[in-house]
Parts: C-alpha cells; sequence; structure tokens
C-alpha cells in the first residue's frame, strides 16, 4: 500500500519541477535561478560547515601528533566523525544538475 507521504512527496516534486520549467518572462526557463539558489543555499552552506570541522580536525590531528595521549585520539576521533557529515552531504552535488549544468 502506497503511504500518504509518499504520495504527497510526488505531488510536491512534480509542482517543484513544473515551476523550475515554466519560463520566467525573458522566455528562459527557471533551471538557472534554482541552480543558483541551490548552490548558495545548500551547497556553499554545506561546504562552510565542512571547512570549519575540518579546521578543527586538523588542529586536533596537530596537537595528537605532537603529545599522543589516549584522550587525545579520542579527541581526533569525534572530530572526524564530527567532519564526516557535511563532507557526505556535500557527496550529493557530485551529480546530478549541478554537474551537468555548471553555472
Amino acid at each position: 500500500m502506497i503511504r500518504k507521504s509518499t504520495i504527497l512527496m510526488g505531488l510536491v516534486s512534480y509542482f517543484l519541477l513544473a515551476q523550475c520549467l515554466a519560463p520566467l518572462s525573458n522566455g528562459e526557463g527557471r533551471s538557472k535561478e534554482v541552480l543558483i539558489r541551490l548552490a548558495q543555499d545548500w551547497v556553499l552552506v554545506h561546504y562552510e560547515d565542512l571547512e570549519a570541522k575540518t579546521l578543527l580536525l586538523a588542529e586536533k590531528a596537530a596537537s595528537f601528533c605532537a603529545a599522543p595521549t589516549q584522550e587525545g585520539l579520542l579527541l581526533v576521533r569525534a572530530a572526524w566523525w564530527d567532519a564526516r557529515s557535511p563532507f557526505k552531504k556535500t557527496q550529493i552535488v557530485k551529480f546530478g544538475p549541478m554537474t551537468e549544468y555548471p553555472l
């Protein structure tokens, strides 16, 4: 049985796609506008988060290399796990419209 949330998600996706393909007053589609917003509002945010967390990871790793301790190792591992989350979120733009239609 198809869940209501799946049907709702399909309808929302359909209407969003229709808006992306609707011509603007100058005759161009909205796809460029959507890609720009995606880059600004989503991609850059996650890459900035990734940068901050990998810099923290580098600091923790340098401290650990200078004076290895069990506590330092745990801090490096925790920083590595923290950096993985934004990294995984950035992987979604390695394919699809962001690579097919670069701005």
